[in-house]
C-alpha cells in the first residue's frame, strides 16, 4: 500500500502498527525500528522510504 500524506494514511498507519505491535516478544521492537521511535513523524517516513528503495526495489 501506498502511504497516503493525509490524515486517512496517518490512521491507517496508525492501525497497522498497533496489529504489527500485538505480535508476542517482538512487536514492540519491530515497531519501534520501523518509527524509528515511539511515534509517528518524519523519522518515520524516512525509513518507510528507505525500505521501499533499497530493500523492496532491489
Amino acid at each position: 500500500m501506498i502511504l497516503a500524506l493525509n490524515q486517512l494514511g496517518f490512521w491507517r498507519l496508525k492501525v497497522e502498527l498497533s496489529i504489527l505491535e500485538s505480535v508476542p516478544v517482538v512487536g514492540t521492537t519491530i515497531r519501534n525500528f520501523l518509527t524509528g521511535g515511539g511515534g509517528i513523524n518524519t523519522t518515520t517516513i524516512v525509513h518507510f522510504y528507505t525500505i521501499h528503495s533499497y530493500v523492496l526495489c532491489e
